[in-house]
């Protein structure tokens, strides 16, 4: 079943992202889109760095609604 982004994001636990990077997928992952997430969720990331706003990533961790977070093979941690 098919479900919208925001539904997607509002109700998984594991966000794993594989997707190009294009003008529409730039910081996809931002503030706005970890705060619909429910607290402790892990956000997984083989696609293209730019897709997530990393410093939001910090950010979200630090107040706990990312529990964990895999970004490429160059950064990595867990709360």
């Amino acid at each position: 079943m098919l479900v919208s982004f925001d539904e997607a994001v509002s109700t998984a636990y594991i966000i794993s992202l594989y997707m190009s990077l294009t003008p529409a997928t730039s910081k996809v992952f931002n503030d706005a889109t970890f705060a619909k997430m429910k607290k402790g969720d892990r956000v997984i990331n083989v696609a293209r760095g730019g897709v997530i706003d990393e410093n939001a990533l910090l950010r979200d961790h630090d107040t706990g609604i990312i529990a964990q977070g895999a970004l490429d093979v160059c950064m990595s941690f867990t709360r």
